[in-house]
């Protein structure tokens, strides 16, 4: 067995030899060339190609035009033709220019002889430009954009008296209106159209009733004092109320006492309540007090009536900067400093008595 194994393994090692010797000899790889071993060379990058910079583009110059000897531009953000006398064609070439002028949101056209009537629907027509023009309230101007209105801080006079106060209508942004001893307003109505009037005086007022107060729902501060005002009823839907001076208000019947008391018995939101001593029966009295437990009630039997520290609450110093107004004590008297905030008035110029 070990002499076969031998001869077959010297079999196939000669089988081997004579099949490598059969193949051809393997050539050899040439040598590289000094060119081939050199490192890649990078590529060339191209030349780039110069481009010319933007060139940036002039915002066009707003167009400058004249109006009834105003000039502005088209992009104004207000225009003022206070004193300007003013033509129809003149309005409507105003308003052909308004869609070329986007940036325009006032137009003051005080005193340019163009009737309420017409300046009202002008501004109505542009929701986003306001349009201001003065009013003549008795005889004196008011800006209808003016948020307050007395007699006694007006810049302006008109050289006759009108003898109402329906123009005030005409002011939409009104918060404080002082009435006071003025007896006779017009057609109440204008009432409605400021709704966000929230200090209110028409003491001495000749109206028996203003059904319109009923619509002033922001109402705060009303004082009614010593007036031919009979008729309580419009105050029931001014839930705002806080402060109601009545005193000396015409009571003529025993069932005008009766309608009042039960009118004022609903009154709860009230906070103060100035009364005077004839206008309700001593138990009809204790009968509102019962009904208003929240309210001070304050009788007066004299002949002041703001007594009673009427003008001592913080309220009362708000109402009076509302109406751009100096501050006074119950009886006439001057009061420099707001004692809530510890700063002097800002209107001490409106004081008439101020030496």
């Amino acid at each position: 067995m070990r002499g076969r194994r031998t001869g077959a393994a010297l079999l196939l090692t000669a089988l081997l030899l004579t099949g490598c010797a059969d193949r051809p000899p393997r050539e050899s790889a040439p040598a590289p060339t000094p060119e081939e071993t050199a490192a890649p060379s990078p590529a060339a990058s191209p030349t780039p190609v110069p481009t010319a910079a933007p060139v940036p583009t002039a915002a066009p110059t707003p167009w400058v035009t004249s109006l009834a000897g105003v000039t502005f531009s088209a992009d104004a953000e207000e225009l003022n033709f206070d004193d300007v006398p003013l033509t129809g064609e003149d309005l409507a070439a105003l308003e052909a220019l308004l869609p070329e002028m986007p940036a325009l949101r006032r137009v003051s056209m005080c005193r340019c002889g163009v009737d309420d009537e017409t300046m009202e629907a002008l501004d109505q027509r542009h929701g986003d430009v306001r349009f201001v023009w003065m009013v003549q309230v008795y005889s004196y101007g008011v800006r209808t954009d003016q948020t307050w209105f007395s007699i006694y801080n007006c810049e302006y006079r008109y050289p006759t008296d009108n003898k109402v106060a329906e123009a005030l209508g005409y002011c939409h942004d009104m918060v404080a209106v002082d009435l006071g001893h003025m007896h006779t307003f017009g057609d109440t109505a204008f009432f409605t159209r400021m709704p966000h009037l929230r200090y209110l005086i028409i003491s001495n007022a000749a109206h028996t009733a203003i059904p319109e107060l009923a619509s002033l729902q922001e109402l705060e501060w009303l004082e009614v004092h010593q007036t031919s005002f009979q008729d309580l009823s419009p105050l029931l839907e001014c839930t705002a109320l806080r402060h109601l001076n009545i005193v000396y208000k015409k009571v003529p019947t025993e069932e005008a006492r009766r309608t009042d008391v039960d009118i004022l018995k609903q009154m709860t939101w009230l906070r103060r309540l100035w009364i005077g001593g004839n206008m309700y029966r001593p138990d009809q009295v204790e009968e509102l007090r019962a009904a208003l437990p929240d309210t001070e009630i304050h009788v007066v039997n004299g002949t002041l009536t703001l007594e009673g520290g009427w003008r001592s609450d913080e309220a009362y110093f708000r109402m009076r900067d509302a109406l751009h107004m100096y501050y006074m004590t119950d009886d006439g008297r001057t009061v420099d400093v707001n004692p809530y905030t510890g700063e002097r008035s800002a209107y001490e110029w409106t004081n008439p008595f101020r030496k």
